[in-house]
């Protein structure tokens, strides 16, 4: 049997038009698909500026604002343990078990030269630096961060060791 040119030329048609469709269908597909995996996302902990878009302001010691707990004096001892659980909940993120990740390790000798004074550190926390946000009063209170000071400081001694960050198991199937 022996097909004639308008055939072929259908047949071509034809193709090339179901070429289209499944390129138009896998296209809605896909832009379905992630749009649903960016809906499992979990939301990011702070928002991440370039430090190309902030101006970079010199670092000045805190200074409380009256009225405010610290305001009569310096800087309040702070609670290690409590600023862990802080630390883990705030900073944990960038600085994974307050080692380098996103942020520097915010631990050692390193550390403990550049930021030899809280009050230094605190202006930190407080205007962020770099990539880093600031944290307001609203966010995390004088006595938050005194405490994670505390345990930030207590990370260089060897008091305290940092949290490790968990590694997930595989589950295994049981028998």
């Amino acid at each position: 049997m022996r097909g004639t040119a308008a055939t072929g030329w259908t047949l071509l048609i034809v193709a090339l038009l179901a070429a289209v469709l499944i390129v138009i269908g896998l296209y809605a597909w896909d832009t379905t698909a992630r749009t649903a995996e960016a809906a499992l996302r979990p939301p990011p902990v702070a928002p991440l500026a370039p430090s190309s878009q902030r101006p970079s302001l010199p670092l000045t010691p805190a200074s409380p604002v009256a009225g405010t707990p610290a305001a009569a004096g310096e800087l309040r001892a702070g609670d290690a343990a409590a600023g862990q659980r802080v630390f883990a909940s705030q900073c944990n993120s960038c600085h994974p078990g307050a080692n380098a990740g996103i942020g520097p390790a915010v631990y050692g000798p390193q550390f403990a030269e550049r930021y030899p004074e809280d009050s230094l550190l605190v202006a930190v926390i407080r205007q962020g630096k770099g990539g880093m946000p600031g944290f307001s009063l609203d966010q995390l209170s004088e006595q938050d961060v005194a405490n994670t000071v505390a345990y930030m400081r207590g990370l260089g001694s060897g008091a305290i060791a940092p949290e490790p960050t968990p590694t997930p198991r595989p589950r295994q199937r049981g028998g």
